[in-house]
């Protein structure tokens, strides 16, 4: 593994330490009324510890689906970076 790679591969792992730390989350609504659906909606992202607050007939929850196609992205661009940048064979 040669430098670029070596330095692709950290630059993944800070991306996927800081994904982990600021995850995204959603607030969802739920009706006063049985009957009506809930709602949700993306709030963004924030730290792990503290999560946001939630209004009126709200709770936070992290959206595992949005982090884990996030840290699939990564690993897939990660791999990708690392065999672009492999080193040549050398002919004679």
């Amino acid at each position: 593994m040669n430098y670029k790679q070596k330095s692709i591969l950290v630059l993944a792992m800070v991306a996927v330490i800081l994904s982990l730390l600021f995850p995204p989350w959603l607030k969802i609504y739920k009706a006063p009324i049985r009957e009506l659906p809930a709602t949700t909606e993306h709030i963004g992202y924030q730290w792990i510890l503290d999560p946001p607050i939630p209004g009126n007939y709200a709770s936070c929850v992290i959206d595992y689906n949005w982090l884990i196609l996030q840290q699939v992205c990564i690993v897939l661009c990660t791999v990708g970076l690392i065999l672009l940048f492999k080193p040549r064979p050398r002919t004679p």
